[in-house]
């Protein structure tokens, strides 16, 4: 079994960490701690975290106001938290653990409502710059840009991928680079636009590909997508015709 499909073994913890449901207009933050063992990604549990964000609320939200937490994982390795402000950029401090004696910082692209940020010993988040930053459905440029300045871009054993996610996690578009520089500080990908990709923000994520063919992630950005409204709902069906018409029912017991 290779590590990327190891990897998608640890995903559904999500839904059993919290034991609890989200209220209606109430956002919603699920936090895993991991730790690798042998290629497996495996729970860490009892972590303590901290996250924060510089994002405001929405105008008018009384509700999701919360910009900051620090709290401990359970026996799983999950965290939940709700009230967050979300969708917004969010970053965390993961602190050591018996597991990991680390101290990783996380900085995390735009997260959505509900979020499920999987924080890995040694597998830190780095923000990267992309241009252009915003781009226009119905003219949009060839390629994207991806910068850093940790020389984190690597083509040794195979150019790097981009995937593009929406809010809700769902992958939208991938491709792989097509040119890195020499520094390792800059690569353009070709931009691939699904219809489905309405006017909104979405996450990208760069994943270097390693010597055993499986992939680790270098960082991400954030990229918005204007001039694709969603198109608009179907009306409501018409209601069942009256069996009566204009004339008197009789009613039968």
């Amino acid at each position: 079994m290779s590590k990327i499909r190891l990897m998608l073994l640890v995903l559904p913890l999500a839904e059993m960490l919290g034991g609890c449901s989200r209220p209606p207009g109430i956002t919603q933050m699920t936090v895993t701690t991991q730790h690798i063992a042998g290629g497996i990604f495996l729970a860490d549990p009892n972590a303590v975290v901290s996250g924060v964000t510089p994002d405001p609320p929405f105008p008018g939200d009384f509700t999701n106001i919360t910009a900051s937490f620090t709290d401990v994982t359970n026996f799983r390795g999950g965290l939940v938290k709700q009230g967050l402000i979300l969708p917004a950029s969010w970053g965390f401090t993961r602190f050591p653990t018996p597991n990991c004696p680390r101290t990783d910082l996380f900085t995390a692209t735009r997260l959505g409502n509900p979020a499920t940020p999987h924080l890995v010993c040694g597998q830190t988040f780095v923000s990267l710059t992309v241009l252009p930053t915003t781009v226009d459905f119905l003219s949009p440029p060839g390629v994207l840009t991806i910068t850093n300045n940790q020389n984190l871009f690597s083509a040794i054993y195979g150019m790097p991928t981009v995937s593009i996610y929406d809010e809700t996690e769902t992958l939208m578009s991938a491709a792989s680079a097509n040119w890195v520089s020499a520094d390792r500080n800059s690569l353009t990908v070709p931009l691939l636009l699904r219809p489905n990709m309405f006017t909104g923000t979405y996450a990208i994520v760069v994943r270097n590909v390693q010597a055993d063919a499986s992939q680790a992630i270098t960082g991400g950005a954030s990229v918005y997508v204007i001039h694709n409204d969603p198109p608009p709902p179907p009306p409501p069906p018409d209601p069942a015709p009256d069996p009566c018409g204009r004339a008197p029912c009789l009613i039968v017991p």
